[in-house]
């Protein structure tokens, strides 16, 4: 089953979005800084990264956790 993290700061969102993609495994986060908890907490790949356009760029360029495959 493929992994993908949804980020957006409103949690309705998150909720629909998860609903729509029920036969994926779904990882939510709130903002870029818990998406990059919660992904590098996770055990296995994460397929697909979906945001909305407000999120802090910066913040993924920065991290290491989307640096490549685990």
């Amino acid at each position: 089953m493929e992994t993908i993290l949804v980020v957006d700061d409103d949690a309705q969102v998150l909720a629909i979005v998860g609903k729509m993609l029920e036969r994926y495994r779904i990882l939510n986060a709130l903002s870029a800084e818990e998406a990059v908890r919660v992904a590098t907490g996770h055990v296995g790949p994460i397929h697909l990264l979906l945001t909305d356009a407000g999120a802090a760029v910066a913040s993924w360029r920065s991290s290491s956790a989307f640096s490549g495959p685990r």
